[in-house]
């Protein structure tokens, strides 16, 4: 993967995290999983989470491109896994920070 499509990478995790997580498109299904009782629940809390939903679409994204080269530097699987899945956690804390806090003020 080139320089180029990481934040190419970030800005799509962030955007999936959104539409999930918080967007009216989801909203029904949320409604729905949290009236599934409290495993439902905790799960839309998990989709509801940037960070947690980033996390975990960083293992997966880690999980597909392994084995396809599509990563910056080759550590073992394990560790390249956890570090893109802190990675997009992280990053789609300081996006979800930005786009609620400081683009989302009255002008």
């Amino acid at each position: 993967m080139n320089w180029l499509a990481w934040p190419f990478y970030c800005l799509t995790a962030f955007g999936l995290a959104f539409v999930v997580g918080q967007s009216k498109i989801s909203l029904p299904f949320r409604v729905a999983l949290a009236k599934a009782g409290p495993v439902g629940l905790f799960l839309v809390e998990l989709l509801e989470c940037p960070g947690c939903f980033g996390f975990w679409c960083g293992i997966a994204y880690s999980f597909t491109a392994h084995g396809r080269g599509l990563t910056l530097w080759a550590p073992p699987l394990w560790a390249g896994t956890i570090a893109l899945g802190l990675f997009t956690c992280a990053t789609n804390m300081v996006l979800n920070h930005y786009a609620t806090n400081v683009y989302s003020r009255p002008q």
